[in-house]
């Protein structure tokens, strides 16, 4: 019961993260909204209605398995100390270990940067003896950490790579496709404070979803995106330096 409970809640995230909602769901299975809820409420779903249900989400069955799976696991967010002072004192192993965190498989690595197999060998078995990820058969990995790695505040890898990550990803017009680039100044009282801060962790949150369905798919059709928010108390009196009696 509890794995069924678990896939059932995976198969949740991936409607969030598609951002359908029970009514769009029941309208593609011509259902009513009230049988999809009763399906997932009472765990009532049975195999030939989750194959329904997966192909409207365009996903399979080990798409959703692995997130639940991911959920049981028991995997970190934050990595120790010691495994943030050998990232951040190796740039190159860093970013290997970077592409490995978001899908990418060593052929994958190899066809798309100029480095040795022995080179790759020594970063795996360097990994591997960190904790981070654990080699199986076949070349294949495991990664020990979850996706969403938070840097500890003021740690080795915010000191060693923060501010390059925050020039690099900040510089140009931001005109592409995707892109975007907004700033805005408005007066919020406590409540509505508390409110944008918890919308703004949902749409982290959301962003996680998104990804634990995009990363098994094929390398060429996608690609890692940034999402940077600040939001604190400011006002554009600093920029005229006036000064507040």
């Amino acid at each position: 019961m509890h794995q069924t409970s678990a896939f059932i809640d995976a198969l949740k995230r991936c409607l969030k993260a598609k951002r359908m909602t029970y009514a769009d769901l029941a309208a593609r299975l011509s259902l009513s909204e009230a049988s999809v809820k009763r399906l997932f409420s009472r765990n009532a779903l049975t195999f030939q209605r989750a194959e329904e249900i997966l192909g409207v989400l365009d996903l399979t069955l080990l798409d959703v398995a692995k997130m639940a799976a991911g959920t049981r696991a028991e995997a970190s967010s934050s990595l120790t100390l010691d495994q943030e002072r050998a990232l951040a004192g190796d740039a190159a192993l860093f970013s290997f270990f970077h592409l490995l965190l978001f899908g990418r498989t060593l052929p994958q690595i190899k066809r798309a940067y100029d480095v040795t197999d022995e080179r790759v060998a020594r970063w795996l078995r360097t990994l591997e003896e960190l904790g981070l990820l654990e080699r199986l058969p076949q070349g294949k990995v495991k990664l020990s950490v979850a996706r969403n790695l938070v840097w500890r505040a003021r740690g080795p890898l915010r000191q060693a790579y923060e501010q390059t990550v925050r020039d690099q990803f900040t510089e140009g017009a931001f005109a592409g496709e995707h892109d975007q680039r907004k700033f805005a100044t408005r007066r919020l009282a406590a409540g509505s404070q508390a409110l944008m801060a918890r919308k703004i962790a949902r749409l982290f949150a959301e962003m996680d979803g998104l990804s634990e369905i995009d990363t098994g798919e094929d390398g060429a059709s996608t690609l890692i995106h940034g999402l940077y928010v600040l939001f604190r108390p400011f006002s554009l009196e600093a920029l005229a330096q006036l000064k507040r009696r």
